[in-house]
């Protein structure tokens, strides 16, 4: 597996709370997150999943936390070329292993309510059932068959004029997605500008970040460390794009589309918080290696906006927790 594969480059995306509420309240007809919002949206850490979960590398576990109550929305990313007969069954063994990591813990109450959506990036048809008992032979009792049924995301099922509709920065990554690898990149950039105008900041520079190795796997001469370092947020996509334009005009890719994404990204778009950018840190690097609180605090106590730009770049590349921390002292 390289430093950045698709299960790896979606789990850095939708780290993110905003991302993830953006998938949620786009994507997700299900009353349970209609007013989820960011804040009450918590990213599972590492040290509450048990083994077995840990090994997983393409799924996203969220703690929702709602009045007197929690729940738990269950994400698992399908890149599979075939379509997986056994999904529900698969869906369903994940579900009944975080259950039973919760009552090894404690056995106080009722279980917590597990949303499981499936979001599948594959190019075949998704003709999978999303009803475990469409497997079973009925040949007992329709009360003794278990009933359990997934939601089901298919990017490839989405219009481009449905996903210009929503228009935000999940529509961008399946507008990237569902792309053809036809070398029209100035039209695919201008599709991204567009849905990118009013998005967040750190956002962008999360989907920047994303974008551009995606690219790099098109464009090996475009290196993913000409890339880095390149300012704050707000201008990281258009100055990236900028940089790809430039290699695609000299293979006979029309002129014209450099003034166009400048002025779109860049408006719209704040700079990060300071604080923000340390919890973004921290909430991908404990993803990817796990933190303690000490970690977190040497996190915490970083003042430099550049250094923690630096740090945010290297997580997606550097797979050495001590490289990624010696970069802030």
């Amino acid at each position: 597996m390289d430093s950045f594969s698709q299960d790896a480059g979606y789990k850095y995306l939708f780290s993110s709370s905003r991302i993830a509420c953006q998938l949620l309240h786009s994507f997700v007809d299900v009353p349970l997150v209609r007013n989820i919002s960011p804040e009450n949206l918590q990213l599972v850490d590492k040290s509450f999943v048990s083994d077995e979960l840990l090994k997983r590398e393409s799924d996203i576990i969220y703690k929702v936390n709602l009045k007197g109550a929690s729940a738990y929305i269950y994400i698992l990313l399908e890149f599979q070329s075939t379509p997986d007969k056994a999904m529900p069954a698969r869906m369903l063994n994940y579900i009944m292993m975080f259950y039973d990591m919760i009552l090894r813990s404690s056995r106080k109450g009722n279980l917590p309510a597990v949303l499981p959506l499936l979001l599948y990036s594959g190019e075949k048809d998704w003709n999978v059932p999303l009803k475990l008992e469409r497997l079973i032979d009925p040949y007992l009792p329709e009360k003794y068959i278990p009933h359990f049924e997934y939601y089901p995301i298919i990017i490839k099922d989405y219009s481009d004029e449905t996903l210009f509709q929503i228009n935000n920065l999940v529509s961008a990554i399946m507008v990237v997605e569902n792309s053809h690898e036809d070398g029209n990149y100035q039209e695919l950039v201008s599709r991204v500008t567009e849905c990118l105008k009013k998005e967040h900041g750190g956002d962008i520079r999360i989907f920047t970040n994303w974008f551009k190795q995606l690219i790099n796997k098109k464009e090996p001469e475009v290196m993913v460390d000409d890339i880095f370092g390149l300012g704050d947020s707000s201008h990281m996509f258009a100055e990236t794009a900028e940089r790809l334009v430039k290699r695609w005009r000299e293979e006979g890719i029309e002129q014209g589309i450099e003034q166009g994404i400048k002025q779109g990204i860049e408006q719209g778009i704040e700079q990060g918080e300071l604080k923000e950018k340390h919890e973004i840190l921290i909430r991908l690097m404990e993803l990817k290696f796990g933190l303690d609180d000490n970690e977190r605090e040497m996190i915490r106590k970083v003042q430099s906006p550049g250094v923690l730009d630096s740090a945010l770049d290297a997580v997606v590349i550097v797979n050495d927790k001590l490289s990624v921390l010696g970069m802030l002292y």
